[in-house]
């Protein structure tokens, strides 16, 4: 009986340890589950926006004491490239001031388009100015400033 006992005993306990070892058997499958995906990377690289100043502003020559606005002669003229078919916006300052070298200043009125397409890569534009009425200095001399264009990608 003794005998008995003991084999009933150890089936029990290898029975019992089987199935500790079939649970985490299937545990540790479950844990060494994966799986794997592609992902697709793109890059889109545009030309770069650029601007050329290819002409200057010029009013000509006008007298001291002139009463009536003055538009420019000459609009300052620039080109544009950059991505074919883009749209782009222009910013210019509102004024810009002219000076004699000395203490006499003009303030100019700009004005230009807002913004602009680059069809084949390019496109030119142009900045009007216009001295206001009654701004024409009373000292003579030759009047000189600069302003900056800007372009920028609207996309």
């Amino acid at each position: 009986m003794f005998t008995i006992h003991r084999f009933h005993r150890t089936c029990a306990v290898l029975g019992a340890a089987g199935f500790l070892t079939l649970g985490l058997a299937g545990q540790a499958a479950a844990e060494g589950s994966s799986d794997t995906a592609d992902a697709n990377v793109t890059l889109q690289v545009w030309q770069a926006i650029s601007v050329t100043n290819d002409e200057g502003m010029d009013f000509g020559t006008v007298f001291t004491g002139d009463g009536s606005a003055i538009n420019a002669e000459t609009p300052a003229s620039f080109s544009v490239t950059g991505q074919d078919g883009e749209a782009y916006t222009i910013t210019i300052p509102n004024t810009v001031d002219l000076n004699d070298g000395d203490t006499n200043t003009v303030t100019v009125n700009l004005s230009a388009d807002a913004s602009g397409t680059l069809t084949g890569g390019s496109d030119s534009f142009t900045v009007a100015g216009e001295i206001p009425a009654g701004s024409v200095p009373g000292t003579a001399g030759t009047y000189t400033g600069t302003f900056t264009a800007m372009v920028e990608y609207t996309n």
